[in-house]
C-alpha cells in the first residue's frame, strides 16, 4: 500500500504533454482501484 501512496504522490508533481492528459487523468483512478482491490483481499483472507 506505502508503494500505491508514492506512486500516487509522485504522479501530481508529474508534468506530461497535453497529448497525453486523457490517458494520464484516468491513472489515479486506476491506483485507487487497484488499492480497493488489495484491500479487499486482505480482508477476505483474514475472514478465512
Amino acid at each position: 500500500m506505502d508503494s500505491l501512496d508514492t506512486l500516487k504522490a509522485r504522479l501530481s508533481k508529474v508534468k506530461i504533454p497535453d497529448a497525453f492528459a486523457d490517458m494520464f487523468y484516468g491513472l489515479p483512478e486506476h491506483i485507487n482501484f487497484v488499492r480497493a482491490r488489495l484491500l479487499a483481499e486482505q480482508i477476505s483472507e483474514a475472514n478465512e
